[in-house]
């Protein structure tokens, strides 16, 4: 979904939207985007067995390099390792918590739903 339409949702400008959201939740939209499809695709290489392309395909990158590239950004070390490496150096990717509300400013927690 584009940064707009998030936007657009909550009543929001765009740029305020991405500021209020970075300062919310210390990272900005695309890349706690980024570490949620990461945090899915850590769980598909714990139980299941598919292969690295098709987890790759499964969660949204185009292929398994990109992927392999956006893993080792977000986690620091690559999803070739295995799920036991995994499983060792961290269970779940978990995604950051809002940390800082403003007052008189929109909570974004309140304002937009996030899936579970």
């Amino acid at each position: 979904m584009p940064l707009k339409d998030l936007a657009d949702m909550i009543g929001l400008s765009e740029g305020y939207f991405a500021h209020a959201f970075k300062v919310s939740t210390g990272m900005s939209p695309h890349r706690w985007y980024l570490a949620a499809k990461i945090q899915e695709a850590q769980k598909a290489l714990l139980q299941t067995s598919d292969t690295l392309a098709q987890v790759a395909l499964a969660n949204g990158f185009a292929d398994q390099s990109h992927f392999t590239r956006a893993f080792r950004t977000i986690t620091g070390y690559s999803p070739g390792l295995g799920a036991g490496a995994i499983r060792h150096r961290n269970p779940i990717l978990p995604l950051p918590k809002a940390r800082y509300i403003a007052p008189g400013r929109p909570n974004l927690l309140d304002r937009v739903p996030i899936k579970q």
